[in-house]
């Protein structure tokens, strides 16, 4: 009675668990809406990706629906129908967003109308590796016509008194909800990627290992993918096939608390299939390396790949209520290709520029003798050079000379380009003219430099008297010899 009470308890827990998946006060699950897949895709003003972005979609009671980001640039998703917004895009350094948000109409197309399927068709077929007269073989369903896999190990098989079968797009979130008997540590987006790819690649094996029909196909398929959904159930044997159940010193069964055999923890999905198949000498190894493949996560697809190819869930709906799910059968995982709705978010990129600026030091005497040449005379002699090819002309106009009145002018040209062709910052430098009674001391000014102009008399420093005056002597007198009068 105890025991019975305990699975009874168990049993309730199981269903209320999954009840609350898509509600809280009903008996049984509701089902769900339909959702589609949705990618969207921030490109430039070229249409290229860009990577690094994060973003936000909100319905239209401004509720966030998820946030996102993406290395690849590209944000997959699935939405109800409805009118959603894409906001709060945080964009990489040098980005910028053309508008705050980007509206986004979710709709189904006329061939997605139809959510519903019935007429589950299914066989009982030996696959050639098991003579056990009390097995019935792998059970292959088709619904609609489309190949489809159980999950929920422990319930009901699909069977044909079910009137109807509720197709849904099965999102991550709604296949880790409804899969009960996943493992522990898997999350909702790896599970959903794993199964995807294993029913994805299965259409590759047949070929690469030599399988010797479609029945074999679907067989090792349908294990591959309860190494997933139904791995907790598969600790019965290890992956050579030997028992894992652990036992005492007398050879005996070990059972837990609550009467449950005991296992050491090594079993698994491909072990089980290795045993069951020893009636038959052992499962032939081009058997074993085709499920090794489907389920070696190295060979999954990319998410480009994959990005049509949508998976969905078949739920039997109860026949007392056709707006329930009945929990008493296990579910169905099929995929079709599927257009998924593109949204594209265009941002441009922000111009990379620098500005280039240089100060010139007059060292003439503040100007005494007024040799010195004015601020848009000077502009004039400048000459500037990118990476050593000269480029004045075309940013002649962005050239600013502003006399400081301390003995400098600053020198200034703003909104340079950063970048060459090759995405290397550009080396800009510049070059300024002869000036009549002037020397400068360097030839080539970089970014920041101080360019200094200093006037031949300055040089020699030769005073000069005329009267109560003491002057310097101009650039003559070194020439034509001493000034007249001076001492």
């Amino acid at each position: 009675m105890k025991k019975l009470l305990t699975l009874l308890c168990v049993f309730a827990l199981v269903l209320s668990l999954c009840g609350t998946v898509f509600a809280e006060e009903t008996e049984a699950t509701p089902v769900p809406e339909m959702e589609k897949p949705v990618c969207v895709s921030v490109v430039d003003e070229l249409g290229e990706p860009v990577p690094g972005a994060a973003l936000q979609v909100v319905d239209e009671q401004n509720n966030v629906m998820e946030a996102w980001n993406a290395e690849d640039g590209d944000y997959r998703f699935f939405l109800k129908e409805g009118e959603y917004s894409i906001e709060n895009l945080i964009l990489p350094e040098g980005y910028e967003a053309e508008s705050n948000a980007v509206p986004v109409t979710v709709e189904r197309t006329e061939e997605e109308q139809g959510l519903y399927a019935a007429n589950v068709v299914y066989d009982h077929n030996h696959i050639g590796i098991c003579t056990n007269p009390n097995h019935v073989g792998i059970e292959l369903y088709k619904v609609d016509g489309n190949t489809a896999y159980c999950f929920n190990h422990l319930k009901r098989n699909p069977e044909n008194d079910v009137e109807r079968y509720e197709m849904m797009v099965a999102n991550p979130t709604l296949l880790w909800a409804c899969a009960n008997n996943k493992s522990d540590d898997i999350g909702r987006r790896e599970l959903y990627k794993a199964v995807r790819s294993v029913i994805y690649l299965s259409g590759r094996i047949q070929e690469i290992y030599d399988l010797p029909d479609e029945v074999v196909v679907r067989y090792l398929t349908q294990m591959a993918l309860k190494n997933y959904t139904d791995s907790k159930l598969f600790y019965t044997y290890d992956k050579d096939g030997n028992s894992t159940l652990m036992r005492d010193e007398n050879g005996r069964p070990m059972r837990d608390a609550n009467g449950k055999y005991m296992y050491n923890g090594e079993g698994c999905v491909l072990g089980s299939m290795i045993n069951h198949a020893k009636g038959e000498g052992g499962l032939p190894q081009n058997y074993i390396d085709a499920y090794n493949y489907l389920t070696n996560s190295d060979n999954y697809p990319t998410e480009q790949e994959l990005a049509n190819y949508v998976l969905y869930i078949y739920a039997p709906v109860n026949t007392d209520n056709n707006d329930l799910i009945d929990e008493n059968f296990q579910w169905m995982l099929s995929v079709k290709q599927v257009e998924t709705q593109q949204v594209k978010v265009q941002v441009r990129a922000i111009p990379q520029t620098v500005d280039f600026g240089i100060t010139i030091k007059w060292n003439d005497s503040n100007n005494w003798m007024r040799l010195r040449p004015s601020a848009a005379s000077t502009a004039s002699k400048l000459h500037l050079y990118a990476d050593g090819v000269e480029v004045t002309s075309l940013y002649r106009g962005a050239m600013t000379v502003t006399d400081n009145h301390n003995g400098t002018y600053s020198v200034r040209v703003a909104d340079l380009p950063k970048l060459n062709e090759n995405g290397d910052e550009i080396i800009y430098t510049m070059k300024m003219n002869n000036i009549l009674l002037y020397v400068m001391d360097k030839n080539v000014v970089g970014n920041g430099e101080t360019l200094t102009c200093t006037r031949l008399g300055s040089i020699f420093n030769l005073p000069i008297r005329r009267g109560p005056i003491e002057r310097e002597l101009p650039i003559l007198e070194p020439i034509i010899g001493p000034f007249p009068g001076r001492p």
